[in-house]
């Protein structure tokens, strides 16, 4: 399973993870980087069959969070990054969208990408380094956001970590707002932001469009 695991980590260090497992194990067209550590065909077995989690209540868990299936495991992967990194005084939140086309119930459809299917995670990165710290996956209408707008949600969730520190977030217009700026200037979130913002904000004054 160390192998497994580590077999797909490195194809996404190495920008392998768009190939075929055809393609991966291929000694003329990869190297031997993959097929030295185990077949085509066990990696697909284990591929095949692996679960993260309990069958006996999956439809159960599948009926209150679509993504209880994963997020025992996500959320052990997200605590490792808040802990083993210290991020500087210059963050970025912004959203990723991943390439998927397996079974998902939030999978996304948008035909002027290019990858037409995929998952999109809001996240906040290092803005020197690029390493990502928090990220919360976005799985459509079932987000519950506590009465909050989902930009100023995913905003103030992912920046827990860093709340009270007085850092900078760097955003795009999805997340900012004037609102959104004035209350992360409050305890207990004490940051600032500097972000675009679209022109059809209601607290824009039309003196300044013009």
């Amino acid at each position: 399973m160390k192998a497994f695991i580590g077999i797909l980590t490195f194809t996404a260090a190495m920008k392998d993870n768009h190939l075929t497992t055809i393609e991966l194990f291929d000694i003329s067209f990869s190297g031997t980087r993959y097929v030295s550590i185990m077949s085509r065909y066990r990696f697909v077995f284990l591929l095949a069959c692996l679960r993260f989690d309990d069958k006996s209540i999956r439809l159960t868990n599948r009926s209150l969070d679509v993504f209880s299936p994963i997020k025992k495991v996500w959320n052990l992967f997200i605590t490792q990054c808040r802990i083993n990194y210290t991020p500087g005084s210059y963050v970025t939140v912004d959203e990723q969208r991943l390439g998927f086309r397996g079974r998902c119930p939030f999978r996304m459809y948008i035909p002027n990408k290019p990858s037409k299917y995929g998952l999109k995670i809001p996240m906040i990165c290092d803005s020197s380094t690029r390493y990502m710290f928090d990220a919360i996956p976005y799985i459509g209408k079932g987000t519950e956001t506590n009465g909050l707008p989902l930009g100023e949600y995913f905003m103030k969730e992912l920046s827990k970590s860093i709340h009270g520190s007085c850092r900078n977030i760097t955003c795009d217009n999805w997340f900012t707002s004037v609102p959104i700026a004035k209350s992360l200037l409050k305890e207990p979130f004490k940051l600032t932001i500097v972000g675009t913002i679209r022109s059809n904000k209601r607290e824009i004054p039309e003196e300044l469009k013009n």
